[in-house]
């Protein structure tokens, strides 16, 4: 789920309509879009000798549509033409690929592995929660005694004297 960008025919050439919020599922080989969604965003649709016609609010032509023998308006794109483009922060992809390293997800998306996302270029790598919990090892307790046992009542005492602490940790 994210933006689609679709190469829509106006009649002179290409508009790209951008819809928000568009369920894309590349292995489905049409694209269906909602009138009531470009009327969300804005867009004006009109039906009429054949075609359906996209507008902005501006009145604009974005796209002119001819209707199948089977009277539906079917958007005739090349396959790359329709991507859903998402912008994520670099720590965002690294979380969505099950917490791989943020350097190895981003060679996934230069090498193309990885369609609709583009990274937001000014965000860093910071710590991840998740990644330090399934991390956070703790020492073993020794099984075997380190000292001498204590010889006489009093010689080895063991008391809480430090507590709380103001550092809150993981």
């Amino acid at each position: 789920m994210g933006t689609l960008a679709i190469l829509v025919l106006n009649g002179r050439g290409e508009t790209k309509l951008l819809l928000k919020e568009a369920l894309h599922a590349p292995s489905i080989g049409y694209t269906l879009v909602s009138l009531g969604t470009l009327n969300k965003e804005g867009y004006r649709a009109r039906i009429g000798g054949g075609y359906l016609e996209i507008d902005s609010l501006c009145g604009k032509c974005i796209g002119r549509v001819a209707h199948t023998h089977k009277h539906l308006y079917k958007v005739s794109h090349n396959e790359d033409s329709a991507n859903a483009v998402e912008i994520l922060t670099v720590m965002e992809l690294h979380q969505c690929l099950g917490h791989i390293t943020a350097s190895s997800a981003q060679k996934l998306l230069k090498s193309g592995a990885i369609t609709g996302i583009k990274l937001d270029p000014s965000s860093q790598e910071a710590a991840c929660d998740a990644c330090i919990f399934a991390h956070a090892t703790r020492q073993p307790i020794p099984k075997v005694r380190i000292s001498p046992p204590a010889q006489h009542f009093g010689d080895e005492i063991h008391t809480d004297v430090w507590g709380p602490s103001s550092i809150p940790t993981h």
